[in-house]
């Protein structure tokens, strides 16, 4: 087998590795937000991610070594510098911890843990998301129909919300939910109906409330035009077969204007929004004036 040969089939078990790394963070994470634990657990878990660390660094050190070139390290800057933070934080774990405990001064020191451990694996999450979308493996592989595509996104996004609301945090302790309630919840929120069956600011947490806000982001823009939207800005553009996909997907007719109409949809959809929260800012200010006011003129009174 040729040099160029067993490089190849060295990133392809790095690749492979990575993944395996990936969907292992993501699951402790969803453990440390989504799971009560005690003291012992998170014990347990903070050597398992910093066994999960260890060896995500290593694999990105060994990439170094494969292609040490400066146009590969130029191409792959951003995962180098999460590896480089990751791997500071292994030899000073203690930083960190110390700069959250000066933050969360009224959180216990098994909530800082958690938060701390939860920081930790950000890095790797971005990274296997951003080798993702550069590769474009997974769009690019699609051979269904686009509405096929479309439909089968929305109920696994629904799938995933309901898994996530129905965890222990998801809901006050001494309470939770039935799975019907959940699906229900969980598919209103993503078809963005604003159906419910449950009241939101008593029957969930606040981890439970930022997943809904987060089903019905992704419901309003679609999980499609999210994905493609971030492999366009990752990795620079669309390969065609992804660009004719996202056409037929929005009913656009020339293909060349699918990258300026998915900018053109999320631009809008967050101008809207940032002008609704500061709308609700100014009229929480102007209601919180008019109650100044209003107790002033009755102490005035009096």
């Amino acid at each position: 087998m040729q040099t160029s040969d067993k490089k190849v089939a060295y990133f392809k078990r790095l690749n492979i590795l990575l993944a395996v790394v990936g969907i292992l963070s993501m699951l402790t994470i969803i453990i440390l937000i989504g799971f009560r634990l005690n003291d012992l657990t998170v014990e347990y878990l903070r050597y398992s991610i910093m066994l999960l660390s260890i060896i995500f660094v290593s694999q990105e050190i060994f990439r170094w070594y494969l292609y040490p070139e400066a146009k590969n390290l130029k191409d792959r800057w951003l995962e180098n510098l999460l590896a480089l933070l990751l791997l500071l934080n292994i030899l000073y774990p203690v930083s960190l911890l110390s700069f959250l405990v000066s933050i969360f001064t009224g959180f216990t020191q098994n909530e800082v843990t958690i938060i701390d451990l939860t920081i930790i694996q950000i890095p790797i999450i971005l990274v296997v998301i951003i080798r993702s979308l550069r590769s474009q493996i997974v769009l690019s592989n699609m051979r269904f129909h686009p509405g096929m595509i479309f439909t089968i996104s929305f109920a696994l996004v629904i799938l995933i919300g309901t898994m996530l609301l129905l965890l222990p945090r998801a809901t006050p302790e001494g309470h939770s939910i039935s799975f019907v309630d959940a699906i229900f919840t969980s598919t209103s929120a993503v078809c963005v109906t604003g159906l419910i069956v449950l009241y939101t600011a008593k029957d969930f947490t606040l981890f439970g409330q930022v997943i809904l806000l987060l089903l019905i982001q992704i419901g309003a823009l679609g999980i499609m035009t999210i994905t493609t939207f971030f492999s366009m800005i990752i990795s620079g553009g669309l390969s065609f077969k992804v660009k004719i996909m996202m056409r037929e997907m929005l009913s656009e007719e020339n293909i060349s204007t699918v990258r300026g109409l998915l900018l053109k949809i999320l631009m809008f959809t967050f101008s809207v929004e940032f002008i609704g929260q500061v709308k609700n800012l100014i009229r929480y200010r102007i209601s919180l004036i008019t109650k100044v006011v209003l107790v002033t003129k009755l102490l005035l009174i009096v």
